[in-house]
C-alpha cells in the first residue's frame, strides 16, 4: 500500500512539474494581412517579423506552438467575418478553427487595415482630404469591433502593430500621425499592446519605390521591437 502511495505522489509531482514547464511556453499566433504573413518587396512570402519572433522563442526554448493564419488580401471586415463564422484553417494537414486559435493563444500579433487604407489613398487625390480622415474614423470603428470580438475568445496578450508610411510624400505625415494616434487609443481601450512602427521605420531605408512592404531589415526591426516587448512584459 505504501509503495502505491509513493508511486501516486511521484506521478503527481512529475505531472505538476510538467504542467509548470508547459505553462511557461508560448502558444504564438500571427494573424492579419500581408505584413503578418511576411510578404517581400517582390510580392512573395519571405521572412517576416512573425518569423523573427518565432525564431527567438524557439532559440530560447519558449515556443509551444507557432501558427500563422495571415492572408495578404485580408481587410478588417474579413478578419471579423472569419472569427464570427469560426472559419476553418488547414495547418499541417489538420483542420482547426479560428476561435480555437484565439482561445489557445498566449500571444497574438496582428497587423490589419493597410489594405483598407491604401484603397482609399489610391482613390483620393489629396491625402489631407476630409473624406479620407472620415474614412480613418470608420476604420477605427471597425477595429474596435474586431478587438471586441477577439477579446471574447483571447484573454491573453495581443500585440497590434501600427501603421507605417510607405510613401515619401510629406503630405501623408499628418494623416499617419492621426491614424496611429487613433489606433493606439482604440487598442488601449481593449487592453491590447500597441507597437508604434510609424516612428520606428520613419526616415529609414526600409522601403523601395515599388512596394508597400518593408525589406528584410524593416521586418527585422519590427520583430526586434516585438521581442523587446516580450522580454520587458509578456515573458516576465
Amino acid at each position: 500500500m505504501r509503495k502505491i502511495i509513493v508511486l501516486v505522489v511521484l506521478f503527481l509531482l512529475t505531472f505538476l512539474i510538467y504542467l509548470n514547464f508547459i505553462d511557461k511556453k508560448v502558444y504564438y499566433v500571427a494573424m492579419g494581412d500581408g505584413l503578418s504573413l511576411g510578404v517581400s518587396l517582390y510580392g512573395t512570402k519571405d521572412i517576416g517579423y512573425a518569423d523573427y519572433v518565432k525564431n527567438y522563442l524557439e532559440e530560447n526554448d519558449l515556443l509551444e506552438e507557432y501558427v500563422n493564419i495571415a492572408d495578404e488580401t485580408k481587410r478588417i471586415t474579413d478578419v471579423i467575418n472569419d472569427i464570427e463564422s469560426n472559419k476553418k484553417v488547414n495547418i499541417n494537414g489538420k483542420s482547426r478553427t479560428i476561435k480555437n486559435f484565439l482561445i489557445k493563444a498566449d500571444v497574438i500579433t496582428l497587423t490589419i487595415g493597410i489594405n483598407d487604407l491604401l484603397t482609399h489613398l489610391v482613390a483620393t487625390e489629396y491625402v489631407n482630404d476630409d473624406a479620407l480622415y472620415a474614412y480613418v474614423d470608420e476604420m477605427m470603428e471597425e477595429l474596435a469591433k474586431l478587438f471586441k470580438i477577439m477579446r471574447e475568445y483571447c484573454k491573453e496578450d495581443i500585440i497590434v502593430i501600427g501603421y507605417y508610411n510607405p510613401y515619401s510624400s510629406l503630405e501623408a505625415e499628418e494623416l499617419f500621425e492621426y491614424l496611429n494616434n487613433r489606433y493606439s487609443q482604440v487598442a488601449k481601450n481593449y487592453n491590447i499592446h500597441y507597437l508604434d512602427v510609424y516612428h520606428i521605420l520613419k526616415g529609414k531605408n526600409y522601403f523601395s519605390n515599388h512596394s508597400i512592404y518593408p525589406n528584410k531589415d524593416g521586418y527585422k526591426v519590427i520583430g526586434d521591437n516585438i521581442i523587446e516587448l516580450f522580454s520587458k512584459t509578456l515573458l516576465k
